[in-house]
């Protein structure tokens, strides 16, 4: 995405925070730390995320938000799957005589984690079972994403952060 693209999404935001159109927001600096933090970022995909919050935003959106709701438009095949889907996969494919081709390799770590598959059809206790691939999952899960954000940013960032705009006038 392009600051002037950027521009964009935040005149849309401000048509909808009426109440900031009067605030000295520096739009010039707010478009152009978007179009950095959103570089990897179509301003197609942006868009959609951005009038996403515009329906269940009070506030000012920030960066992390467009984050957030811009992968939430994303299918859920391009990561992990939630974690409640995770087990129901679990549940289906439980066969201690199968290898089970698990939709994403977190599925087989989480379970091996928990004992392997064998150890899960013994159980007598699947509530207990279900919790602890919850806490597993969602920790593996917690890792990856942490881990996403991390390569995005040095990939956005890295020898950029001193090209941003300082005050009220960008270059």
């Amino acid at each position: 995405m392009t600051k002037q693209e950027a521009g964009k999404l935040v005149a849309l935001a401000l048509s909808n925070w009426p109440g900031m159109q009067n605030k000295d927001l520096r739009l010039d600096v707010t478009a152009s730390l978007w179009g950095k933090l959103l570089a990897d970022v179509s301003y197609s995909v942006a868009e959609q995320a951005m009038l996403k919050i515009l329906i269940t935003a009070k506030f000012w959106p920030t960066v992390s938000e467009i984050r957030e709701a811009i992968d939430s438009l994303r299918p859920t095949a391009q990561g992990l799957p939630p974690a409640d889907l995770a087990w129901e996969e679990v549940c289906r494919k439980m066969d201690p005589y199968k290898a089970a081709a698990w939709s994403h390799p977190a599925i087989g770590q989480a379970i091996g984690r928990l004992g392997g598959v064998r150890r899960l059809c013994e159980s007598e206790n699947t509530t207990a079972d279900r919790a602890h691939f919850f806490k597993v999952y969602e920790a593996m899960s917690q890792r990856e994403k942490s881990e996403a954000v991390n390569t995005k940013v040095l990939a956005l960032v890295a020898g950029s952060v001193e090209n941003l705009p300082r005050g009220g006038k960008a270059s």
